[in-house]
């Protein structure tokens, strides 16, 4: 199986150092300029603290956040008799009847209603009303990217029921989860590049991918989809650590995305709502889905990013003696189906065409726990929690067919030579039974007799040695037999 590739991004926005900050910027819009390059923010006058803006959307969010529903007889009135007092620096907005906004004003400290247009150029028109400060003015003010609940209207609640079937131990699981469209729009929108001031941490890592981990207020999807793994877990009886390896195959069997991955330099991570939505993600979006299932599962669980191969995992903890590089939590690879522990390497995961030569099978688990290939790793968002105890069940596994590989390539040895040497007696018995029938043509009764009894016991230890070399294949077949059982049962494959 191939290792899935991914490219991590981060993007470096802002380079920010500290000043205290004046009360006259609440309200404010206020830009940042580097080049030919600017950042915008509006300061919340109710909190003091500074909001991202980077388009038009950002402005709608916020206004719609932040600002103040008006009908638009209230608005009309204000441009005519001016705005009270109390609105100075705020968004105001009027909706239309089927709840989207209108009419969408910014107004300034000095209490002008501006008219932010169509919503294409909102982003252009608030610019306008920027003040460009410097970066000790912005390190001063705190900054948000959190917004509260809309207060504008929202419409009816739009639920896509989505089932999951998938299997683990020779059986299929199925579960169904609701999950709302608006929600995952509200993921899909939502902040997917790392912001930092002042000088960029060296762990700023932790807290990219912590982002992806910590679910929106009121999203309960991962508590309400790891109950019903419990569920039926419970049904067949499974222990905890099987009930994580169920869980294990649940993310694995999801799609892999492969537009996405073709299209890796324009990529950001999934959120995990995103992710079980769309039923497919590339190795980062599932590594995430899974380290959130198995904290959930209570069991401690990282992330760990190759950057030289651009692969990504997830890990749990386990013993030190099975753990991926003594870095106490063992390898999961999220694409495909191997069990927690094992490494993808290049080669089938079916089982072998009994067809095929030798080579179809020797070796093929050699190296299922060498992780060399992955190079360098960097270990992100370790918890702690239960440690994982299932993998001296997979290394006992892998020697037992590492045992059955040998044993087939035994057997296919003894079997190729007792091919060669049951084709030359055939030959030799062939020649002799011409001999016999030459002598029966020529009137030689009595040489004839003589030859028919050699040529009998020659029959005799022919069928012998066939019968020998059925029992080799018969035991060949048996090995193949369990080589491939085992085989579909180690990688959960149906």
């Amino acid at each position: 199986m191939k290792i899935k590739k991914i490219i991590l991004l981060a993007a470096v926005l802002f380079f920010l150092a500290s000043c205290a900050v004046a009360v006259n910027y609440n309200g404010r819009i206020l830009l940042q300029k580097a080049g030919t390059s600017q950042t915008v923010w509006y300061v919340n006058p109710a909190n003091g603290k500074r909001y991202y803006i980077s388009k038009s959307q950002d402005v709608e969010d916020v206004a719609l956040a932040l600002g103040s529903k008006q009908t638009d007889q209230t608005l009309a009135s204000w441009k005519k008799k001016g705005v009270p007092k109390g609105f100075a620096g705020r968004f105001a907005y009027s909706l239309n009847s089927s709840g989207q906004i209108n009419k969408l004003y910014y107004i300034t400290a000095s209490l002008k209603l501006i008219d932010l247009g169509a919503k294409s150029v909102y982003y252009s028109q608030l610019t306008t009303q920027g003040l460009t400060v410097d970066i000790k003015v912005l390190a001063g003010i705190a900054s948000e990217y959190n917004l509260p609940r809309p207060t504008a209207p929202q419409p009816a609640v739009v639920t896509q029921g989505i089932e999951f079937v998938w299997p683990y131990g020779g059986k299929d699981y199925k579960l169904r989860l609701s999950l709302p469209t608006a929600l995952y729009k509200q993921y899909a929108d939502s902040q997917k590049y790392y912001l930092y001031t002042g000088t960029k941490p060296d762990n700023w890592q932790e807290a990219y991918y912590s982002m992806f981990l910590t679910p929106k207020a009121g999203d309960n999807t991962i508590v309400s989809l790891v109950l019903s793994i419990r569920q039926l877990a419970k049904q067949d009886n499974l222990s905890e650590d099987e009930t994580l390896e169920l869980a294990v195959n649940f993310v694995q069997a999801l799609s892999y995305d492969t537009p996405k991955a073709n299209n890796i330099k324009n990529a950001t991570p999934n959120y995990p709502y995103e992710t079980l939505y769309k039923k497919s993600g590339i190795c980062t979006d599932k590594s995430l889905l899974l380290v959130a299932i198995m904290r959930q599962l209570g069991y401690g669980a990282a992330l760990i990013n190759y950057p030289e191969v651009n692969h990504a995992s997830a890990a749990v903890l386990c013993p030190d003696g099975y753990a991926f590089r003594s870095t106490g939590y063992c390898y999961i690879e999220s694409t495909g189906f191997f069990p927690i522990g094992a490494y993808p390497q290049s080669f089938g995961a079916n089982g072998i065409d009994t067809s095929n030569t030798l080579s179809s099978f020797r070796g093929q688990f050699d190296k299922i726990f060498d992780s060399a290939s992955l190079g360098h790793y960097l270990m992100v968002g370790k918890t702690s929690g239960k440690a994982y105890a299932g993998t001296n069940k997979t290394y006992a596994k892998v020697e037992k067919l590492k045992s059955l590989e040998s044993s087939m390539a035994d057997r296919t040895a003894e079997i190729d030579k007792q091919r060669v040497a049951l084709n030359q007696e055939l030959q030799q018995l062939q020649s002799f039974q011409a001999q016999t029938t030459a002598k029966l043509n020529s009137g030689d009764t009595a040489g004839y007799n003589d030859m028919v009894a050699q040529y009998n016991e020659k029959a005799r230890d022919y069928n012998a040695h066939q019968n020998s070399l059925k029992f080799q294949i018969d035991l060949y077949n048996s090995d193949v037999s369990l080589y491939n059982r085992m085989t579909k049962n180690f990688y959960s494959i149906k």
